[in-house]
């Protein structure tokens, strides 16, 4: 396994690292720190690591700090969405802009389910926010 890990290229390696990050994540399940033994908790953490959104975005909700630290909190985008853009979280999901605009036609494609459960999981990372 450790030769056939050398042949892989940068870009696979990343892959991989996101997917060995992931698996560890789901098999942590409700143990994980900041999850306060819920599995939807553990679920949605999953989702935005395995998405990348911590690229960009810290998720305090789930204790996941961006990387750099170039966007909003997404613990608080159910309800900032509507402040800063002027339209619900959905909506914005459908038709984002700006930087997300780019990221969510290029970067990060969700299916329709896949924008629902980001929902879902920014709402529960909203109720559940360390600093309401």
């Amino acid at each position: 396994m450790y030769h056939a890990l050398l042949m892989l290229t940068p870009k696979q390696v990343a892959r991989f690292s996101k997917l060995l990050l992931l698996a560890i994540t789901i098999a942590a399940g409700t143990a994980m720190i900041g999850c306060g033994g819920s599995g939807e908790a553990a679920e949605a953490k999953a989702f935005f690591l395995a998405k990348g959104c911590n690229e960009c975005h810290t998720i305090s909700t789930f204790s996941i700090e961006s990387q750099n630290k170039s966007g909003p909190d997404l613990a608080e985008a159910y309800t900032d969405v509507q402040k800063r853009f002027g339209t619900s979280l959905e909506n914005f999901l459908k038709n984002p802009t700006g930087t997300m605009q780019m990221v969510l036609t290029s970067k990060i494609k969700l299916t329709d389910e896949e924008k629902q459960k980001a929902i879902q999981y920014m709402k529960y990372a909203y109720d559940n926010r360390p600093n309401k």
